[in-house]
């Protein structure tokens, strides 16, 4: 019996006599008609298993070759990218991200623009408001029924009470300008602006108010607080509401309380002109109270 090896397996080749001898004893075949036929089938696995040794060698060795070039392929790679990158290369990743999110942000600007000047709007709401023949509508205010001009879209959107008034006053001139068609079907009919009478209100603040409608400015002071917020709540300015009781706040000297509580005090019938009252009288006792106990203490110091 001899042995070789075959790849990773040991494997066992018999003589041809022991092979025939087994085969016998068995009462088998060995499927091979001559001894010689034999020889060559055993010549032929020989061969094969020292083909296939050598094969195997050979591949281990080539591939090791392979693998050793491949090292050195990358790196030559490695250090020539190295040099590459290090001589400032501009097709890096990095630069590339950094080019392409700062381009973006420069055509988003470059699209839009946003752009809000309040002032000039404010500004020329103004001009529009001193201009009678601009405006649509005419409040008569007070006793003498002063006229105080304005632009009814712009009154009617900020205020719902206004919106209400005005409708009303729309309604009749409509009817009072085909009243005058009727009489005179020859002569052009005159449309005529819609008149809104309001008498029991002062005309300096109610021109405040109009102004502060159209423009958003307003000028508040504390002879005219007192007023300004009890036609913010008559006509539904909730803003202007608020403006004036931050302003309120404010008034915290004795002058200043003494100021908004005698125009409060004129105010007679109106919740919000009460409420005034009381809020800045308690104030007043309360800083008369801490005067008092400072001149009681400097007096004890002496």
């Amino acid at each position: 019996m001899e042995m070789s090896n075959f790849g990773s397996t040991t494997c066992l080749l018999m003589s041809s006599a022991t092979m025939n001898e087994d085969y016998h004893n068995e009462g088998l075949s060995s499927g091979y008609d001559s001894n010689t036929e034999l020889n060559v089938e055993m010549n032929r696995k020989m061969n094969f298993s020292h083909w296939d040794s050598w094969r195997y060698n050979d591949a281990e060795s080539d591939s090791d070759s392979d693998i050793s070039d491949v090292d050195s392929c990358i790196s030559e790679s490695e250090s020539e990218d190295g040099a590459w990158r290090a001589e400032g290369a501009w097709l890096r990743e990095e630069a590339w991200s950094e080019e392409d999110s700062s381009d973006s942000e420069s055509e988003d600007d470059q699209d839009s623009v946003k752009y809000v000047n309040v002032e000039a709007v404010s500004e020329a709401m103004t001009l529009i408001v001193d201009r009678p023949d601009l405006c649509d509508v005419t409040f008569l205010v007070g006793r003498n029924s002063t006229p105080v001009h304005a632009v009814r879209s712009i009154m009617s959107t900020r205020s719902r009470i206004f919106f209400q008034l005005i409708l009303k006053a729309v309604k009749e001139a409509s009817c009072s300008n085909s009243k005058k068609s009727n009489f005179g079907k020859k002569k052009r009919a005159v449309v005529s602006k819609p008149l809104v009478h309001i008498s029991e209100e002062g005309v300096e603040n109610f021109k405040k108010l109009v102004n502060y409608v159209h423009t958003g400015r307003i000028d508040i002071h504390t002879h005219d607080v007192a007023e300004l917020m009890c036609l913010a709540h008559r006509y539904d300015l909730p803003d202007l509401l608020e403006i004036c009781r931050n302003f309120l706040d404010t008034c915290t000297s004795t002058c200043a309380i003494h100021s908004v509580l005698d125009t409060a005090k004129n105010l007679q019938g109106q919740d919000i002109a009460q409420k005034i009252v009381h809020k800045m009288s308690n104030r007043l006792s309360m800083l008369e109270t801490k005067k008092r106990q400072l001149f009681r203490k400097e007096s004890s110091f002496f």
